[in-house]
């Protein structure tokens, strides 16, 4: 591509990933006072955030790959909490039919509004750098499994939702599913909603890691400083614009997200991709001349 437009390059996805960190940590902080910690000052919750960023982003990449390992697990117990729902008796299946009545163009057009659902794949492309076999089959099978994972859980959590509430219910319910499992108890357990959302938290902070050590090693690489600077400067960034945008307008990085995350999750390594094939067929040309 070239040493500018390369260049230019990274610092668009190093904003693109310090946008998706602000607008992560303002939708959790969000949920956090909404639903446990009402009286708590937004500010404080965005400074612990910003520690815990630092003290998991500083690392290098086999420290982040094992706590990511490690936290995987916290996944499962999500699955086991939601899991309890299917016992209540006010499930409705017909919830969910007719399927696909709005027509695919209708369904087609409305994946923009779950693209951020989804953000997190495009990481991939830093990633990919560490994997020492990184074009065998065993590499493209974990990212494919990875992948499926995801989307069968969030498939999931769709479904729960729908079954649970009738279509006019989830219009105006902004968090289904804590919704529901804060209506349930059991014998042994209370406010499953609670314990939904702390889970939930730990799967947030890997996320958030996951895109501050991405983004700060661009930073590292463009500015030619230490990792560990370029976290804190990350994190410093992230922190500042947070606590202006969660008390300005959410809605606002909400809307410009949607249109990030096409462009360079979907768009731009398409368009890599097609560069890297058109000037690899034109070398081998070229060498066979």
């Amino acid at each position: 591509m070239g040493e500018t437009s390369g260049t230019v390059l990274n610092v668009l996805y190093i904003i693109y990933l310090l946008t998706v960190i602000c607008y992560i940590l303002i939708i959790y902080a969000d949920i956090l006072k909404r639903w446990i910690l009402p009286e708590t000052p937004a500010w404080i919750l965005f400074l612990i955030t910003f520690v815990l960023l630092i003290y998991g982003s500083i690392c290098n990449i086999k420290n982040v790959v094992s706590l990511f390992s490690l936290l995987f697990i916290f996944i499962l117990f999500l699955f086991f909490i939601t899991f309890l729902v299917y016992g209540d008796p006010y499930i409705d299946v017909r919830y969910l039919f007719p399927i696909g009545s709005s027509g695919g163009w209708n369904i087609l057009k409305s994946t923009s509004d779950s693209m951020i659902s989804f953000i997190g794949f495009e990481t991939l492309l830093i990633y990919f750098a560490f994997i020492k076999q990184s074009k065998t089959i065993s590499a493209l099978k974990g990212v494919f499994l990875a992948v499926l994972f995801v989307t069968i859980f969030l498939t999931y959590i769709v479904i729960l939702s729908t079954v649970m509430l009738s279509p006019e219910e989830i219009k105006i319910t902004p968090e289904p599913v804590l919704y529901i499992l804060s209506a349930m108890e059991i014998r042994i357990l209370s406010r499953l909603d609670l314990i939904f959302l702390s889970f939930w938290g730990l799967i947030v902070f890997t996320t958030i890691i996951s895109y501050t050590f991405s983004a700060s090693m661009g930073i590292s690489k463009l500015i030619h400083i230490k990792h560990k600077f370029a976290v804190i400067l990350s994190g410093a960034f992230v922190l500042i614009v947070s606590i202006i945008f969660y008390y300005m307008e959410i809605t606002l990085l909400d809307k410009w997200l949607k249109h990030l995350s096409l462009i360079f999750g979907i768009i731009i390594p398409i368009l890599l991709l097609l560069i890297t094939i058109i000037f690899k067929r034109e070398a081998a040309t070229y060498e066979k001349n």
